[in-house]
């Protein structure tokens, strides 16, 4: 009885440790392609809030 009880806590604490490393892992994950659309975008961005490639981009379209 003891040694079956004990097994279920091993068995609980196992899931929630897989659960946590997982939760973990695709954070991660998330958060660096975020940062690497980020960083794609980033030159686009800096782009458009400089006066002269607004300027350019006017007479382009103009």
């Amino acid at each position: 009885m003891i040694s079956n009880c004990l097994f279920t806590i091993i068995l609980i604490i196992i899931i929630v440790v897989i659960i946590i490393t997982t939760t973990i892992i695709v954070i991660i994950i998330r958060s660096d392609v975020c940062m690497y659309f980020i960083n794609k975008w980033k030159p686009i961005f800096s782009c458009l809030m400089h006066d002269e490639c607004k300027r350019k981009t006017l007479i382009s379209n103009s």
